[in-house]
């Protein structure tokens, strides 16, 4: 009996292309020596949209984009040959908490109208997008999907949930925030994802309130040695090669975890070096140089009157000394003293301790989440 069931994904009227600018199969095994989410530059040989029109090459590859995995594919849908949605499609490894090959989509984008409305069918065509992309890689046995992440942890991922928590109108978009329409959360739902893991962002306005437990917590460091400093925008690589080394350290036991090689978390910060103010980078360093926890913030470009508070990362030793705390509320008396309005803390884990110190003086702003889906 011949089985006449559309195949996943399947929408009458909608075109599908698929390409990789560098010319490997998402099915390939990882290269050990590239590990799974590995962003490496391209050469000139490598110019992703080579033979594709002009339009269609801007609006799979626009210039705000992470950059593409070495063996990720791009996706489209068109109707009469114009590009309604886009995703990249990649298979990785041995993700923490997630054993064996999983699929990731990333890099979504649903085509505009004029003044950024949606053109129509672009949800349904990204939904269509997202269900061949899920049956394609179901039959080659990947064990679930993730989305929407563009590549690894490391870039960005995630999509808003719940723009405003507590009520209209919603807290202004910050600087590097995953700021998704619900547009894809419509798509990706009606594609079978659920929830897998879920974030929050928070905001502190009260700025003069500080952590109850701040002096305590710097007179113990003073007395283990350990001061906060500015880091050395002279010595910036110096820094950032120890900041990678905490990095790798603090956050390989986060969902869904890859280790992110140096030169790609070189060449990571090095495009947002422009914008970092050294005073709202602190090190927290021995006597004897070892880096024990550290900070990263900065002013929102989106709206001067605001810092964000992106990362804050302690070694396993120095928990539960006051480190972590002081390293939450110090960016708020930078802020303070800066005469700025408000502090950030961006893109928490809702089960990170780290949420669970901010919810004492911060209102939750945004809500997010990492989707899955499982064959």
């Amino acid at each position: 009996m011949t089985d006449l069931t559309p195949p996943r994904g399947f929408h009458p009227d909608l075109e599908f292309h698929r390409r990789n600018p560098r010319g490997v199969g998402v099915e390939a095994e990882p290269d050990p020596a590239a590990p799974a989410g590995s962003h490496p530059s391209r050469g000139p040989a490598e110019v992703p949209g080579a033979g594709v029109d002009s339009v269609t090459r801007a609006f799979l590859f626009p210039d705000d984009a992470d950059p593409l995995p070495d063996r990720a594919e791009v996706w489209w849908a068109t109707r009469d040959g114009a590009p309604l949605a886009a995703l990249s499609l990649q298979v990785v490894h041995n993700l923490n908490d997630a054993p064996g090959p999983s699929g990731l989509v990333g890099h979504i984008r649903l085509a505009e109208g004029p003044g950024g409305t949606e053109v129509p069918g672009s949800t349904a065509a990204l939904a269509a997008l997202l269900g061949r992309a899920c049956g394609e890689l179901a039959a080659r046995g990947v064990r679930r999907v993730l989305g929407p992440m563009n590549g690894s942890t490391w870039a960005r991922y995630r999509l808003v949930t719940d723009p405003a928590p507590d009520g209209p109108p919603p807290e202004p978009p910050f600087f590097m925030e995953p700021w998704t329409p619900p547009s894809h959360l419509e798509a990706f739902r009606t594609a079978g994802f659920d929830v897998r893991t879920r974030y929050l962002s928070a905001i502190i306005r009260d700025l003069t309130r500080a952590d109850p437990r701040r002096e305590e917590a710097l007179s113990g460091l003073r007395e283990r040695g350990i001061r906060l400093a500015p880091i050395r925008m002279g010595h910036f690589e110096e820094e950032l090669a120890d900041l990678h080394a905490l990095s790798v350290e603090a956050f390989s036991g986060n969902p869904l975890y890859s280790p992110q090689p140096w030169p790609v978390f070189r060449e990571m910060y090095a495009r947002v070096r422009p914008l970092v103010d050294p005073s709202f980078v602190r090190l927290a360093r021995t006597e004897g140089g070892e880096l024990k926890g550290f900070f990263f913030a900065l002013p929102d470009p989106a709206l001067p009157s605001r810092v964000i508070l992106k990362t804050v990362a302690v070694t396993a030793d120095a928990r539960g000394t006051g480190l972590g705390p002081l390293l939450l509320d110090e960016p708020r008396r930078l802020a303070v003293d800066g005469g700025y309005e408000a502090l950030i803390h961006a893109l928490m884990h809702e089960e990170n301790p780290s949420a669970r110190i901010s919810s004492r003086s911060a209102r939750i702003i945004r809500r997010y989440a990492l989707l899955e889906w499982t064959p």
